[in-house]
């Protein structure tokens, strides 16, 4: 099946019927099968959604986000409400093992600095003081080595002078972008098996709804990292971000075998539900970025 992630960037009504989005422009009708719909993302102020729209987008968990007046995500679902969350699975999940948690991320965070000591290395980066300080990670990584390696590594990547939580650095608003793409695609999985969002296994804000998202995002941003700063893409226009999303259906390798991301992403997420709900025995994975394949799969409505 041709999964399709679909952008719209023009004035239009949203609307459902007979298994179909439906969206209208002035330039007339386009049905989109919900069967066939991976992500649907508006690019656009003047945009009007139905709630049935929304509800079927929900139901049918397709990754949906909305942007702000500065065109950055502001809106996403994840799931609906309904015979998915449980009391069950909520207190199984205030109730995983802190050693099971602690031994995820320990993992989580071994595979996101290797991948940025790849991703480095592709760009011509000397690595020996990032290879130094993952030998240093430790159970729970207690001494914080993500933190030291991220400064390390968009400082070898990007320049000396860069800072990822500036805006006057054009790069980053296209990072965040990539990253938000990743993370709806995530939170998706996440609550399609019922558990919540807000409880994480390390990030635990009272600001973030996303927590767990966040803690299993970390092994997958380099996937982002790696396409932006190839291509020095700096301007967040509406072909590079149709082209961030693409990454979605680009091939990696995934535990020794080719598989798209977000398929990728799909025997991720429950492979970490089922060790956390101690269903697993131990975990590991490896993500890994091949050679990419020339398909561009967004569509722009």
């Amino acid at each position: 099946m041709a999964w399709r992630d679909v952008f719209i960037t023009n004035p239009c009504r949203i609307s459902y019927t007979n298994n179909n989005i439906i969206v209208q422009t002035s330039e007339g009708a386009n049905y989109l099968n919900l069967n066939d719909l991976q992500s649907l993302i508006i690019d656009t102020p003047e945009a009007v959604i139905t709630s049935r729209a929304l509800s079927e987008i929900a139901k049918n968990q397709i990754s949906f986000m909305m942007a702000d007046e500065n065109f950055l995500p502001s809106i996403t679902l994840s799931s609906p409400i309904g015979s998915t969350f449980s009391v069950k699975k909520i207190n199984s999940q205030i109730n995983w093992s802190e050693d099971r948690k602690n031994t995820l991320w320990t993992k989580i965070i071994y595979r996101k600095i290797s991948n940025q000591i790849n991703t480095a290395q592709e760009l011509k980066c000397n690595v020996i003081g990032m290879q130094k300080h993952l030998d240093k990670l430790e159970y729970g990584d207690k001494t914080n080595q993500e933190a030291i390696v991220a400064n390390l590594y968009f400082s070898l990547i990007a320049g000396k002078g860069f800072k990822r939580r500036e805006e006057s650095f054009p790069i980053n608003n296209c990072l965040d972008y990539g990253y938000a793409v990743l993370l709806n695609r995530i939170s998706m999985e996440i609550a399609g098996h019922g558990f919540l969002l807000q409880l994480g296994i390390h990030h635990c804000s009272v600001a973030n709804p996303y927590n767990l998202s966040s803690d299993l995002i970390e092994s997958w941003r380099f996937i982002m990292d790696d396409y932006v700063f190839k291509n020095d893409i700096t301007d967040l226009n509406t072909l590079n971000k149709a082209r961030l999303i693409d990454r979605l259906n680009h091939e990696i390798k995934f535990n020794g075998k080719r598989q798209l991301v977000s398929n990728a992403i799909k025997i991720y997420v429950n492979d970490c539900l089922n060790y956390l709900n101690e269903k697993k025995d131990d975990i590991s994975f490896e993500v890994e970025k091949i050679e990419d394949s020339d398909n561009e799969n967004a569509s722009d409505v």
